[in-house]
């Protein structure tokens, strides 16, 4: 048997990592925070044009992931930075 794997990422592939690691961080920062399950979220994300373009057509997976009743782009003064 043969197996074949293809490993080059295209744009759309890094931008779903890209919303997957978003989905991850936020859920790590509502288990930091203590939040319960059901608990909503109102998300804003400072970000580059770039990483925007990347993220907004996953915006409803990371809110239903996250539990965010809203996602906006933004200032996020006193916000947690993640490089």
């Amino acid at each position: 048997m043969t197996v074949a794997l293809e490993v080059t990422l295209d744009e759309a592939l890094l931008a779903e990592g890209l919303a997957r690691e978003v989905v991850n961080k936020l859920n790590t920062m509502r288990r930091e925070q203590d939040l319960a399950v059901t608990d909503r979220i109102a998300v804003t994300i400072q970000t580059t044009q770039t990483a925007r373009a990347a993220l907004e057509p996953f915006m409803e997976y990371i809110k239903e992931e996250t539990l965010a009743a809203s996602i906006v782009f933004g200032p996020a003064p006193g916000g947690t930075e993640w490089i």
